[in-house]
């Protein structure tokens, strides 16, 4: 669409005026104040019912004047060939009150016509969104060359660049970067072949697991600890004590048997001679076990010490390997937190760091200096602010948050191991102590138990040897109060019995535990790399956005991103240009020129894509000696001019 005509009347400050573009470039000169930037406003309010300065609050009345209507009307050629005509006339509405002689001001009204025919103002904003790209947002982006790249919202900039230049799929990304290829393995929702999170979504989860297992991994070295305390010092052997029931059992029933001979037996003396005969055996034959076995247990006791000994020696050798890689990588960590909080205050200082407007004046003379040795001395300066900035960024990726927590993560993996060697330390220092005490207090037969029944019954027989007449029943008590001791054997046998049993239970759950320790840590790591992942596809799919993105324009680059102290990514859209020396800069901190050609590569690539094209309003377009329009759009350049009184038109 092309303007062909504009027709002003008591439009601020103008009080007639009539403008002939033909749909041609047009050249608007004059001098300050003579109504150059009030014909942009007027085609904008025309259009947009708001000045192209942006202006709030826009009013064409002319300050100081009333009863007055006040009108611009235009004529517009659009694409497709057919012409437009579009008016609007904005007066003052007075009413007269009840009871009252005189007039009062109740408010302005504005009255539209298209092709000279009255509408109302919905109908009129319908007609204008149609020619003009569907919404007026549009519209504002194909004839302002700054209102994309200054005015608009940063979400609102990227959702247009996303629509413009097509989004990227995850799959797209990940398919395109040989190091993302595993990422995809932890995308996979459980239990399903083909269905995937999204790496946002699985952040989420990953997240909270790590949250879950740090706590677990801090609750277990604890329980394992105390099933551990629960276990007995030493613990009786099975076997042995298996074996030991069986010979009781032989000897209560070898005891039944003595019974029912005695009882069969006339003779007393001879059965008393007997039994004091084979307590006399039974004596000799216990000493001889218990040699044997005692021997036996020392042996099995050496033998353990040993172990113990090379037990501790190994744990304390890892120990100190542990120790010493904890102390090296808290040093570190502590030297890259300092760097990073010492970087963050950097970065806070320059970014406070503003613009002298001082400097724009002479130091000498007091004078202003001239306009382009302002512009470029404050392009110089944020220019400087910029490199300093990028230094920042650059040095703050090797002490960034990310690289801190993957050693935090090392530094907590670290520490649990040595935890556990504590604990398993600790356990083999109380074994050694343990098997040391028992070989230095070696026992003697007469101590045992064995040997004080013996004795006893012995000495039972032998007092009851010459009580002829109560020898049958004296025998047979002592062999009922043998059989009675054994009993009690067999019982405290079985209780030994049952605290071996208990042990084996909680070394299988220790045995448990430490297992559900080692796969706790797999898993850690194994969330820690799918994070890790998920931040390196950010930044894959970051640069390939920016890329597509960026490889629509000629002169503009989009910066969509930037890079945090912590690691992270912050979203932005930033238009670059390109100063003098080839280095990317700020649209805002461009000169003037560079702003308007950044403007018009912005309007050709959106005009392409809406398949409208409107007419463009260059201000200031005396500090631009040439303009790019590769799509013939039409220019209207309003230009200051000293020596134009008054508005001179000058057309292609």
């Amino acid at each position: 669409m092309k303007i062909l005509n504009i027709n002003l009347e008591n439009f601020r400050g103008i009080k007639k005026i009539d403008i002939n573009f033909d749909g041609k470039d047009t050249d608007i000169y004059g001098a300050n104040g003579t109504g150059k930037t009030t014909i942009a406003n007027a085609v904008s309010w025309l259009l947009f019912n708001k000045a192209a300065t942006g202006e709030k609050d826009f009013s064409p009345k002319t300050v100081g004047t009333h009863n007055l209507h006040h009108t611009a009307e235009a004529r517009f050629q659009e694409d497709t060939g057919s012409f437009i005509t579009l008016k609007k006339d904005f007066y003052e509405s007075w009413k007269t009150k009840k009871g009252s002689a005189e007039k009062t001001l109740t408010g302005n009204k504005t009255d539209y016509w298209i092709d000279e025919v009255p509408v109302k103002e919905s109908e009129y904003n319908r007609r204008i969104q149609s020619i003009c790209g569907g919404t007026l947002e549009v519209a504002k982006m194909l004839t302002m060359y700054d209102y994309f790249p200054e005015v608009m919202s940063v979400d609102d900039r990227r959702k247009i660049l996303f629509d413009v230049c097509g989004d990227l799929t995850d799959d797209d990304v990940i398919a395109s970067t040989p190091e993302l290829a595993e990422l995809n393995r932890y995308l996979l929702v459980p239990g399903t072949i083909d269905k995937k999170y999204s790496p946002e979504e699985y952040k989420k989860i990953a997240s909270e697991q790590r949250k879950k297992i740090n706590h677990d991994l801090e609750m277990l070295p604890a329980r394992i600890d105390e099933v551990t305390k629960s276990i007995p010092a030493e613990l009786p052997n099975e076997i042995t004590i298996k074996a030991d029931i069986v010979t009781l059992n032989r000897e209560i029933e070898s005891i039944n048997t003595a019974i029912r001979e005695i009882k069969d037996t006339d003779t007393n003396s001879l059965a008393i001679q007997k039994e004091i005969l084979q307590a006399k055996n039974d004596l000799e034959e216990k000493r001889s076990q218990f040699s044997a076995k005692t021997n036996e247990e020392y042996k099995k006791k050496y033998t353990l010490l040993g172990l113990a000994q090379d037990e501790q020696q190994k744990l304390k050798t890892e120990e100190r390997k542990l120790t010493s890689n904890l102390s090296d990588l808290k040093d570190k960590i502590t030297r890259l937190t300092a760097s990073r909080e010492a970087l963050v205050k950097e970065f806070t200082d320059i970014q406070s760091k503003q613009w002298d407007a001082g400097q724009e004046t002479c130091p000498t003379c007091g004078q202003s200096l001239p306009t382009e040795k302002v512009e470029a001395m404050r392009e110089e300066f944020n220019l400087n602010k910029s490199r300093v900035k990028e230094d920042i960024n650059r040095r703050g990726q090797l002490c960034s948050k990310e690289v801190i927590n993957v050693m935090q993560s090392e530094l907590a993996h670290i520490q649990r191991n040595l935890d556990t060697n504590k604990i398993n330390y600790d356990m083999s220092t109380v074994t050694y102590e343990e098997i040391s005490a028992s070989i230095r207090t070696k026992p003697t037969f007469e101590d045992t138990l064995d040997y004080k029944e013996i004795q006893t019954r012995l000495q039972e027989l032998m007092n009851k040897q010459n009580d002829t007449k109560d020898s049958l029943t004296s025998v047979i008590e002592v062999k009922n109060k043998e059989k009675s001791a054994i009993l009690d054997k067999i019982q405290n046998k079985n209780v030994e019995l049952s605290s071996i049993e208990i042990a084996k239970k909680a070394k299988e759950r220790i045995k448990e535990l430490t297992q559900e320790q080692r796969k706790s840590g797999s898993d850690l790591e194994n969330i820690e790399q799918g994070l890790f992942l998920c931040d390196e596809f950010t930044r894959a799919k970051v640069r390939m956005v920016t890329n597509n993105i960026n490889s629509k324009f000629s002169l503009v680059r989009f910066k969509l991103f930037d890079d945090q102290l912590n690691g992270g990514l912050k979203e932005r859209c930033e238009a670059m240009v390109q100063n003098t020396v080839g280095e990317w800069i700020e649209y805002r901190s461009a000169n003037t020129a560079s702003q308007v050609n950044a403007g018009m590569d912005i309007i050709s690539v959106l005009s392409r894509f809406y398949e409208i094209h409107l007419p463009v309003f260059i201000d200031r377009a005396e500090s631009v000696t040439h303009i790019i329009n590769p799509d013939g759009l039409q220019l209207i350049r309003l230009i200051v001019s000293p020596e134009h009184k008054t508005l001179t038109i000058e057309k292609e």
